[in-house]
């Protein structure tokens, strides 16, 4: 049967911890301590809204980017228009 055991003791006997414990076990708790905690609705709706508020954020970013191209392309052609030439590219 497959278990946890210090990796200090099972390999050169440095580590007083004797301490085995099956692998199921451990997995068990391991799954119902997300699921007290990490997967109640509370916890489900923060990730969500982080998640939105991140897409919005790099929402907000791209735009500001295209924003600035923008006024670039517009400032080109302005500058076209009053010297009476072809746009610099």
């Amino acid at each position: 049967m497959p278990e946890y055991v210090c990796h200090r003791h099972r390999h050169n006997g440095t580590c007083p911890n004797a301490l085995r414990v099956p692998l199921a076990d451990v997995n068990e708790a391991v799954l119902q301590a997300v699921e007290e905690h990490a997967l109640t609705p509370e916890a489900v709706e923060q990730v969500v809204q982080m998640t939105e508020r991140d897409d919005a954020q790099e929402r907000q970013s791209r735009l500001a980017r295209e924003g600035q191209e923008i006024e670039r392309r517009v400032s080109r052609l302005v500058e076209a228009i009053e010297t009476g030439g072809e746009a610099p590219p």
